[in-house]
């Protein structure tokens, strides 16, 4: 796994039926078990770290459920190998996740392939649940991409980067039409910046950023907007502001910007654009739309490559994983509480 310091945080909310022919002690387990993994924090850096009282939470989990002290863990220990392995109960040899990323004999040595996005060798167990007449569901969980065969019956998944983050220089210039006359006053000046978005397999859309400054020396009024016609939302310049996007065949997309610089002097103002997402969505009925509506797009799990470049700081770095946890944790516990499924299994990531 990379060096730096991120581990994921895998939960699994599993809802038990008993069986035909099941004891009647068998029953009494039947019920939501929630099995949590860290990936990339081995059982001994576990412990070290509780000896030291810096994980109480957990600590306290274990006193109150089941733990394994005694295991084996598969090879190579990465991401994507071992959560293919946690989903089929299979080895690396026989699900075909052998690492993160991997090549297939006979191709090019540059065109590698994710070992986050194939189809599994071994039935995962949101399939198998799926055969026996359970509804299933799956959150961001490596291997659960819909389009692949082994699908839950609700199942979101990321549909990879469509445009990266990006540090933009707002060059401000006059305008003259129908929004200055919704924006100004005696004593304003309406400026745009208008900025590119390179979005994969997708012609450029632009980012058009307004700027009402009434008094010189104070912050300016921002108007984000997609759409030169119209003004759009006016924005704070200290807070992350989601972009929605509408492009054709992808089920949700969109990122989040940021201003960085001087916010009382224009000329020096930023933007910073973070990655653009795809979600991939499917179920029954409209339960794409709905999980639009209810929770926006599917954002980028970090922005680590920005943080590298020094495009953004180490709070906002982490503010970009925590929005990220979020999402996922409120889409899981909505699929879980409005649809029932028997299999709710969730990947959030990354903590820090």
């Amino acid at each position: 796994m990379n060096k730096r310091m991120i581990f994921y945080f895998t939960v699994i909310f599993i809802s038990l039926t008993p069986l035909a022919n099941q004891s009647a002690a068998a029953d009494k387990t039947s019920g939501t078990i929630s099995v949590v993994s860290f990936d990339g924090m081995g059982y001994l850096d576990t412990q070290r770290y509780k000896e030291k009282g810096l994980m109480p939470n957990l600590e306290r989990f274990e006193q109150e459920a089941a733990y394994a002290t005694d295991f084996v863990t598969v090879m190579p220990s990465l991401t994507a190998p071992s959560h293919a392995t946690l989903a089929t109960g299979a080895s690396p040899s026989k699900t075909g996740i052998v690492s993160n990323q991997f090549h297939s004999t006979g191709e090019k040595v540059k065109d590698d392939q994710s070992g986050f996005s194939q189809t599994l060798g071994v039935t995962p167990v949101w399939k198998e649940a799926r055969k026996q007449g359970s509804v299933t569901a799956t959150v961001a969980f490596p291997d659960s991409n819909p389009e692949n065969a082994s699908a839950a019956t609700y199942a979101v998944y990321s549909d990879g980067t469509l445009g990266k983050s990006k540090l933009h220089d707002l060059e401000f210039a006059p305008i003259d039409d129908d929004r200055v006359e919704q924006l100004t006053t005696d004593h304003s000046v309406v400026e745009e910046a208008v900025i590119s978005l390179d979005i994969k397999d997708f012609p450029a859309k632009q980012l058009y950023v307004l700027a009402v400054t009434e008094i010189i020396g104070k912050e300016p009024l921002i108007y984000l907007s997609t759409d030169q016609k119209k003004i759009g939302e006016k924005v704070a310049l200290k807070d992350w502001i989601a972009v929605p996007l509408n492009l054709p065949s992808v089920d949700s997309a969109g990122f989040y910007v940021k201003f960085k610089g001087n916010p009382k002097n224009i000329d020096e103002l930023q933007l910073f654009q973070g990655t653009i997402m795809g979600g991939i969505y499917r179920g029954p009925e409209q339960f794409g739309d709905e999980l639009v509506s209810e929770f926006g797009f599917y954002p980028a799990a970090d922005e680590v490559d920005a943080f590298k470049r020094g495009h953004i700081s180490r709070e906002e770095y982490e503010q970009a994983g925590e929005r990220f946890i979020d999402w996922v944790t409120d889409v899981s516990l909505y699929i879980k509480e409005r649809y029932e499924p028997k299999l709710v299994i969730l990947l959030l990531s990354p903590c820090r």
